[in-house]
């Protein structure tokens, strides 16, 4: 996340569809809202995760938006085959 900040401008053309390229679709993974719904809280936000970053309130306001919706969700693994799963 640090690179991809430090190596864009704010207000660069395409900027999202960059950011999905390089960040959304190799972290990030859909999963069924009832497989996590006891995880779903506040703290466990994207954005939240993010504030040990040094952010201009340009790129938090753009961050937040970009990661509403998406949470980091701990106790679960992700295997290309399996997919996303609880270990036992």
């Amino acid at each position: 996340m640090r690179n991809f900040v430090s190596s864009n401008q704010i207000n660069q053309n395409r900027l999202y569809t960059k950011f999905k390229k390089e960040i959304l679709s190799k972290f990030v993974v859909n999963v069924p809202f009832w497989s996590v719904e006891e995880k779903i809280t506040p703290e466990n936000l994207a954005i939240n995760k993010l504030s040990h970053l040094s952010l201009s309130d340009d790129w938090k306001k753009k961050l937040k938006y970009y990661f509403s919706g998406i949470y980091v969700v701990d106790g679960f693994e992700y295997d290309s085959e399996v997919g996303f799963y609880q270990p036992k």
